[in-house]
């Protein structure tokens, strides 16, 4: 007899599916704060594609843009030494699929139910779980405080499609979408007090992969999951004008791969998009725009920002996790110790060096190129365009240099990571100890004309074995200077405001949506990716499984691939051996839920 879970499960994704094809929406406005941010399905981020203009309006309902589009990327190199890439989304290219990985007989009648995004608020969820615990205890109490407080209350479409599981039968993972499971079984049912775990106050999550045909390199195999977010009403200037990404990368392919790079691409457009700046800041890991005059004009029906001039940030908090060397990698700022140990110059509270913890260490803002329209330091046309620029390379193959237009034909020689730095690099990090001259790198003091800017700024190399899971996560900074300060003076205010962010996320940015603790600290998502350890995989009958338990109460539960639960038991060791002798050969999902963290990997007996 179909248990009721599995009963659930099917109806659900019958629901989903159905409700998708008919309301869903392949692009939603994040709206909670000082920034209108257009997020849609395919990974081309704050762009409108059906009127190819920018999205990312700041001021909210001022008509006035900071940022033409974004788009992440990742590539990386196999064994025989193939390029291979997850490349950016544009409105012309067939990169990118909404959806994650399935069967490739299921892309063409299931992929559509995925090309949509999921909107929701802080305010919906905590209304739900109100509700739903008044529920609790009208049935415990003998009360009607559910029907009074809440009349006519209805389970919101936000909730109930949540896109909490793929379907197994097609090949799709079944964990998705993260979410509170309230009785702790593994699946979601909202009519059992499940709901969304959101970051922020307003969140819109997709989730896209580059499994089928590509146009520009062979597909890497991965599925990418998005949370897009911001935190609304918190009278903080920093937060109100910040939005935040966070992506988590899993490569399901079956090989490794090698000097692997993740890159933003993005086109600045600052209001009036041909008369700007760029520049980076290596000791905040931030790559930034700005107006290029004193005054930001209106251009073809382009709103500018006049005499109050704007300046944007993209701002790296976490990068991927860096390859293993079996020590913890220092943070010092002996710049000769650093380079010699795998460390780090700089002092960002999440990125683990220095803190007596092995092999924890993450990659933050690693390079920074901007190009222009043609020639060697132009527009990437090519897989191997988007890798060299992922890479600190121009077009030629040559690298950057420190100086000039930051080509060697620019008179500079030093091999540089990051361009346009001022003053932000005391440590030379981004010339590797080189002393360099002039000490103020910037486009305003070589004398640019203000344009049209666009850049990449990218993390890595690291390797990405078959099956791993990076997470990343960035903060998009904005700020406009309304004291008619110079085309200069936002940056202070942007900077400032950095500042703020980044201190809130290495305390935990806490939604007051989650159960317990739901944080952007690095604690939760090292415990998810570093702490479950299952050998070997394959197996024949039996493996080892080590997992510490943050808290003592660890359950550990085995589904195979119809949703039912095959064993279940408490874990009370680090190293536990599970035996499936009795089970037939096949693919299996094992889960262990720790307080309010979830980990999930599949497994393969043979």
């Amino acid at each position: 007899m179909m248990n009721k879970k599995l009963k659930y499960m099917i109806a659900i994704t019958i629901v989903v599916g159905s409700i998708s094809q008919i309301t869903a929406q392949s692009s939603e406005f994040l709206d909670i704060n000082n920034v209108k941010a257009k997020v849609n399905a395919n990974n081309y981020l704050f762009n409108d594609p059906s009127s190819s203009s920018a999205g990312y309006e700041y001021p909210i309902n001022s008509g006035k843009n900071t940022i033409y589009s974004l788009n992440l990327m990742l590539l990386g190199q196999d064994v025989n030494g193939q390029l291979k890439g997850n490349l950016p989304k544009f409105v012309n290219s067939s990169d990118l699929h909404a959806g994650p990985i399935m069967n490739p007989s299921e892309y063409a009648t299931s992929a559509q139910v995925w090309d949509r995004v999921w909107k929701i608020d802080c305010s919906t969820i905590q209304t739900f779980k109100n509700w739903h615990q008044a529920g609790i205890d009208d049935a415990v109490n003998g009360t009607t405080t559910q029907a009074t407080n809440f009349p006519g209350y209805v389970i919101p479409s936000s909730i109930l499609d949540w896109p909490a599981h793929g379907d197994i039968s097609k090949g799709q993972n079944w964990h998705i979408a993260p979410f509170f499971d309230k009785d702790q079984d593994g699946f979601y049912d909202p009519t059992s007090g499940d709901y969304p775990l959101i970051k922020g106050d307003q969140a819109i999550f997709f989730v896209y992969n580059d499994e089928r045909k590509t146009l520009l390199a062979p597909k890497v195999g991965t599925e990418v999951r998005v949370m897009v977010y911001a935190f609304g009403n918190t009278l903080d200037s920093a937060l109100e004008n910040t939005i935040f990404v966070n992506y988590e990368i899993i490569n399901r392919s079956s090989y490794t791969l090698s000097d692997v790079h993740v890159a933003l691409d993005v086109d600045f457009d600052i209001g009036g998009p041909m008369d700007d700046y760029v520049g980076s800041d290596v000791e905040r890991a931030s790559f930034y725009a700005f107006n290029g005059d004193g005054f930001d004009a209106d251009e073809n029906g382009i709103l500018g920002y006049g005499n109050n001039l704007a300046a944007q940030s993209v701002v790296v908090l976490n990068g991927p996790w860096l390859d293993s060397d079996g020590t913890d990698s220092p943070y010092t700022i002996n710049m000769q110790d650093a380079i010699d140990s795998n460390g780090y110059v700089y002092d960002y509270c999440n990125l683990g060096f220095g803190d007596g913890i092995v092999d924890n260490e993450r990659s933050s803002l690693d390079n920074f190129i901007n190009y222009g329209v043609t020639g060697v330091q132009g527009a990437p046309n090519t897989a191997l365009d988007y890798y060299n620029y992922s890479r600190g390379l121009w077009k030629d193959g040559s690298p950057m240099v420190y100086g000039g237009n930051g080509h060697t034909s620019g008179g500079g020689i030093v091999p540089a990571k990051y361009a346009y730095t001022g003053v932000s690099d005391p440590w030379t990090w981004g010339t590797q100890g080189v002393a360099t001259n002039p000490l103020n790198w910037s486009e305003i003091n070589e004398g640019n004309v203000p344009g049209d800017r666009k850049g990449i700024g990218s993390m890595g190399p690291f390797t990405m074995q078959p099956g791993a899971v990076n997470r990343i996560d960035i903060a998009l900074v904005s700020a406009i200077d309304y004291a008619g300060g110079g085309n200069q003076a936002p940056l202070s205010i942007m900077n400032e405001r950095i500042d703020s962010v980044r201190s809130y996320f290495c305390n935990g940015l806490i939604s007051n949506c989650a159960s317990g603790v739901f944080s952007t600290s690095i604690a939760s998502e090292t415990s998810n990716e570093k702490s479950m350890v299952i050998a070997p995989n394959p197996f024949i009958n039996n493996f080892s499984l080590s997992y510490k338990s943050e808290t003592n109460s660890a359950t550990l539960s085995i589904y195979n691939l119809v949703g039912e639960k095959i064993m279940s038991q408490n874990i009370t060791q680090e190293k536990t051996n599970i035996d499936l002798s009795n089970q037939p050969n096949g693919i299996y999902l094992i889960t262990i839920i720790d307080g309010v963290n979830m980990v999930t990997k599949k497994i393969i007996k043979q």
